[in-house]
């Protein structure tokens, strides 16, 4: 069941609580006593009760509860015991939780720092982390909805029924988990999901307008990026769909899922799979983004088919021979259907800008099947006497067929037009052959 937010809580979040002024605690609203022991409560149920605390510590081993009437703490406030309100919590000071803490219907808002080694959460309530405030877990949080604009340190477990945002800087650390069970995680900060740490999105969409950084498990129905997303060597992001409208992916682990990048680039030296379980066979679409292959160079391998529009283009580093090494491949298990545009780069490995030779051969691009070609070539440039080969090789390595780049030497006789064509003729009879025996031997 999906947990309606109150109109009121999210106005409040969407403002960032602006309207929240920092009052002083007079001694009249000092909650009492200190420290309140194991089987005491104290209540907050009449405009006449206390409501805040601004002791160093206030110790609570008993109960603390209320309705309607905010709870501010701008001391130090250590709960080993239960503290439940209906009302909002604000804390300006340090809270330090290793009992129970419930706020239903309303939210906590945390201002200062605010440790949790216990349990924390309500119903239909808002957790907020202001700017300025430091959130580190421990324990178990569970809230309808978590919104962070400062620095959140996570070693236990989130869950949210109502989704999340972040702002700030969210830190998920080993043995952390970040579950939404209702509702898009979003974030416009800085993600960083580290080696151990879980991050779900449940049924429901990541949209990714910041940096995120994962290194650990991701997963989500659909993640939509128009910021930095980064999938680390060691960390796998599983998805049904990527999209990208702008920005950058990085993958240098593992991306499962259907991918369309729609703007912006993708590199990496890391492998877009199917997900797990999944026998559908993954596909990579370029249309009006980029594709750079490696990281400046190295090998982006696709376990599956890769299409690229007439509106997407290919970026060719080349900075030595070495495949993988010293320039970018892009490695398709399937088949590559081509279109759009070619750019070819020169690239400084450390010893100035590669100048190729005469001869010199790198291939970019292999794939079980290349159907089409590039429609627009933007070529480094090359020295005298140089010019760049664009060739579409078939089974050049059993039945892998690849691109092709090439220097040329021109300052060899240009063959007279009828040979010219003679030989295109020829090469594209051999191209049918070729490819009529790889489908005969498939077809075996």
């Amino acid at each position: 069941m999906r947990i309606k937010i109150p109109a009121l809580v999210l106005c409040l979040v969407a403002l960032g609580f602006a309207a929240q002024a920092q009052a002083q605690c007079v001694p009249t609203d000092q909650i009492s006593p200190n420290p309140n022991p194991v089987g005491n409560t104290i209540l907050m149920y009449s405009s006449a009760a206390p409501r805040c605390n601004a002791l160093n510590p206030f110790d609570n081993f008993g109960d603390i509860r209320g309705e309607g009437l905010p709870l501010s703490n701008y001391g130090t406030l250590n709960n080993s015991g239960v503290i439940s309100i209906a009302a909002p919590l604000d804390n300006y000071g340090a809270l330090n939780n290793s009992g129970g803490l419930g706020v239903n219907g309303s939210y906590l808002s945390n201002y200062g720092t605010f440790n949790n080694s216990g349990t924390a959460g309500g119903t239909s309530n808002v957790t907020v982390n202001q700017v300025g405030g430091t959130l580190n877990n421990y324990g178990q949080m569970g809230n309808s909805f978590y919104s962070n604009a400062g620095t959140w340190n996570n070693y236990g477990e989130v869950v949210s029924d109502a989704g999340a945002t972040n702002s700030g800087v969210f830190n998920n650390y080993a043995g952390g988990r970040v579950r939404s069970d209702s509702n898009p995680l979003t974030n416009s900060g800085v993600l960083n999901n580290y080696f151990g740490g879980t991050v779900e999105s449940g049924g429901y969409p990541l949209n990714n307008t910041g940096m995120l950084n994962n290194a650990g498990s991701l997963y989500a129905n659909t993640i939509n990026n128009s910021g930095q997303f980064s999938v680390l060597a060691s960390g796998a992001a599983n998805t049904y769909n990527y999209v990208q409208t702008a920005g950058t992916t990085r993958v240098d682990g593992t991306l499962r899922g259907f991918v369309n990048i729609n703007g912006g680039i993708l590199q990496g030296t890391g492998n877009i799979d199917r997900r797990f379980n999944e026998e559908q066979t993954v596909s990579v679409t370029v249309n009006g983004g980029t594709i750079a292959p490696g990281n400046s160079t190295g090998t982006l391998t696709i376990l599956g088919n890769y299409t690229q529009t007439a509106l997407g283009t290919f970026q060719a580093e080349i900075g030595g021979l070495i495949a993988g090494t010293q320039h970018n491949v892009l490695a398709v298990s399937g088949t590559a259907t081509l279109a759009g545009t070619l750019i070819v780069l020169l690239y400084d490995l450390g010893s100035g800008i590669f100048s190729p030779h005469a001869g010199d051969t790198f291939d970019i691009l292999t794939a079980e099947d290349i159907i089409g070609g590039f429609s627009t070539l933007s070529l480094a440039a090359l020295g005298a006497d140089l010019a760049w080969q664009v060739s579409y090789l078939y089974d050049i390595s059993g039945t892998t067929d690849a691109v092709r780049l090439s220097v040329m030497s021109v300052a060899n006789p240009i063959p007279e037009p009828e040979i010219y064509a003679m030989m295109l003729a020829g090469l594209g009879v051999l191209g049918f052959v070729a490819r009529l025996k790889k489908r005969q031997v498939a077809a075996a």
